[in-house]
């Protein structure tokens, strides 16, 4: 006896196309600024030390190049997708995508200034003002890039339907990842932007200038 078994689909041109266009919503969080007064000047060296070692860290030094403040951000990238799956002709799923819902930004901010420094002291202020200043720069290259993130996401949104996949959770799964991928350059440029935005008032002619408007450091 011959048993013929039917080819497995292989891609999504099984699946009819659905006309139907998909819902994009973006959310932008600039941050909540936290401020940390739990370290000293040699733990907050330590700190950016090991976690900055390329100099991506947002920082102020002074007198034998001690770190003394620093703004911490960690960006984040959510994309939450609806996506409908049904089985596919020939085995496996299609799925197509409903909407999807894109957060973008930094859910905190934290300044640290060394707890040497009395709240109030001109030391304090100075430090303080500076980490200001990077923080404005974290959230102005926040709003000028997330549109260039929707831009992409948009664009990436309109070759996704329909997919097909082995498995109903990889059809879940599958625009998420199409999703990911082809925000990866808009999210490298922004990270790049807010590296070379913070490095410009880091100089250090900008340390020197900001260490001579107080004299106890």
């Amino acid at each position: 006896m011959l048993t013929v078994v039917p080819a497995q689909a292989r891609d999504a041109s099984v699946c009819a196309r659905d006309a139907a266009s998909v819902k994009v919503t973006m959310e932008v969080e600039r941050g909540t600024v936290v401020g940390d007064l739990s370290l000293d000047k040699a733990q907050l060296t330590a700190r950016f030390a090991s976690r900055y070692a390329k100099g991506a860290g947002a920082r102020m030094t002074t007198g034998d190049w001690d770190t003394v403040g620093l703004t911490e951000s960690s960006l984040e990238i959510v994309t939450s997708t609806s996506t409908l799956v049904r089985s596919a002709r020939g085995g496996g799923y299609c799925a197509d995508l409903k909407s999807v819902r894109l957060k973008v930004g930094y859910p905190e901010l934290r300044v640290y200034i060394p707890r040497e420094y009395q709240t109030g002291s001109c030391a304090y202020r100075v430090v303080r003002e500076h980490e200001m200043e990077h923080v404005a720069i974290t959230r102005a290259v926040l709003d000028d890039h997330a549109p260039r993130l929707r831009t992409a996401l948009a664009a990436a949104v309109q070759t996704i339907n329909p997919l097909w996949a082995p498995t109903q959770e990889g059809a879940k799964q599958a625009a998420a990842k199409i999703l990911h991928r082809a925000l990866e350059p808009a999210v490298a440029n922004l990270k790049a932007d807010h590296r070379r935005r913070n490095k410009a008032i880091d100089g250090h002619d900008n340390y020197l200038s900001l260490q001579r408007r107080c004299d106890n450091w």
